[in-house]
């Protein structure tokens, strides 16, 4: 649809409508009543005009509004001493996995059927290069604190103030999940994949 403005101002408005499977278009006669899109007086235009744009543009703002964030994309697989360059800002280093729990409860449901989880938590120590900043060591959980660790992209110097961009690291999966004794394996036996959330 077309909102056409005569050269007079507003003292017409004239709605024109696209013809199915033709790149023209169709103004309606100045004849035509106000409903099926004819010339409309200028005291009316103007509240006529606003309804029109809400029309257009309320249900995409809407949409825009309750749409869900992007789900994040965790890193690429790494075996422990591997490396990740997540930009030019930060790199992370999987060091050790220094504990693991995790292992294998099976239940049965009220329907009698098994209910095989997972319960328990390993423990990994990466090393985190971010910016300016001297390396750190830090400990991350799959489910006991802290499951994640947050660190500026470059420190300030002193006297200076600012919002810094931001890093915030968790595991995103830690396999194998679980073993059958709860108890930790050969650290060759590891694989790992970390999500960065980017605050800027």
């Amino acid at each position: 649809m077309k909102i056409i403005i005569s050269e007079a101002g507003l003292s017409t408005l004239t709605l024109a409508f696209p013809l199915a499977g033709a790149k023209r278009f169709k103004r309606v006669t100045p004849s035509a009543s106000v409903a099926s899109g004819g010339m409309i007086p200028a005291h009316s235009a103007g509240p006529v005009l606003c309804l029109l744009l809400a029309m257009v543009f309320l249900p995409a703002l809407r949409a825009d509004a309750i749409s869900p964030p992007a789900p994040v994309k965790p890193g690429p697989v790494m075996k422990v001493g591997d490396s990740w360059k997540f930009d030019d800002g930060l790199t992370i280093t999987f060091l050790e996995v220094v504990s693991d729990t995790r292992r294998y409860v099976t239940a049965e449901t009220p329907k009698g059927r098994p209910d095989r989880r997972v319960r328990g938590n390993a423990g990994v120590l990466l090393r985190i290069e971010a910016g300016n900043q001297e390396p750190k060591t830090i400990r991350l959980n799959t489910i006991a604190n802290p499951d994640y660790f947050v660190i500026a992209e470059n420190e300030f110097p002193e006297g200076v103030a600012g919002i810094p961009k931001s890093y915030s690291i968790s595991i995103h999966k830690l396999l194998p999940e679980a073993s059958k004794r709860g108890s930790l394996r050969a650290q060759g036996a590891y694989r790992m994949r970390l999500s960065v959330l980017v605050a800027l």
